[in-house]
């Protein structure tokens, strides 16, 4: 049913005080779960997003699903490119995007899964808000901050491993989380700015 909480899901660091909110129901027999969700900040970050899974196949141990995302993020930092970057350079820009993805997961063990995510991404760069710092195109150029003039969507494919032994996964006293993901992104419409993360 309808449920509320502190922050949302894919809430950055540096949003700020936030709440969430949404609806989530199980479909046939609970073969099937849909959830809608959104979540707004003080710092007017915003987020919106809808799931469709179908979590128990295989005796419940493959999970297969498809999910859209729209993000705003109006004060993200940027200091730089690499790890020479200086405290000193710091601005903040304007991320928007829509992303819509779907993923295969394998559960081998109570405490871990295998998985897959395709997806695709389209980033919009602009102006910061945050009066106290130079919003990003006062200081960087696209040299500086490569694709800042022009956004290209991309294509990513993903593969990860999460061991996850948490006694409760959202009140934590015990246990422990590792998460490994590779995930390599294509772009689709420049050609130059393809990356792996």
């Amino acid at each position: 049913g309808f449920f509320v909480g502190w922050g949302y899901t894919y809430r950055p660091t540096g949003a700020g005080f936030a709440l969430g909110g949404g609806f989530r129901h199980d479909l046939f027999e609970r073969r099937a779960r849909v959830v809608f969700e959104a979540g707004q900040s003080l710092r007017n970050y915003n987020m919106v997003r809808g799931d469709f899974s179908l979590p128990r196949l295989a005796r419940g141990r493959v999970e297969a699903g498809v999910e859209g995302i729209y993000r705003h993020q109006p004060q993200d930092d940027y200091f730089g490119p690499g790890p020479d970057s200086l405290n000193e350079n710091r601005v903040d820009y304007l991320y928007k995007d829509a992303e819509f993805n779907g993923r295969a997961i394998v559960t081998l063990r109570p405490w871990f899964n295998v998985g897959t995510r395709i997806g695709r991404v389209s980033p919009d760069v602009g102006s910061g808000t945050d009066s106290k710092i130079p919003s990003i195109e006062q200081v960087f150029d696209d040299a500086a901050a490569p694709g800042l003039n022009e956004q290209p969507a991309f294509v990513y494919g993903e593969g990860f491993a999460e061991i996850d032994y948490r006694d409760e996964p959202g009140h934590t006293r015990a246990g422990g989380h590792y998460l490994v993901t590779l995930r390599k992104y294509s772009d689709r419409d420049l050609d130059q700015y393809g990356f792996r993360a």
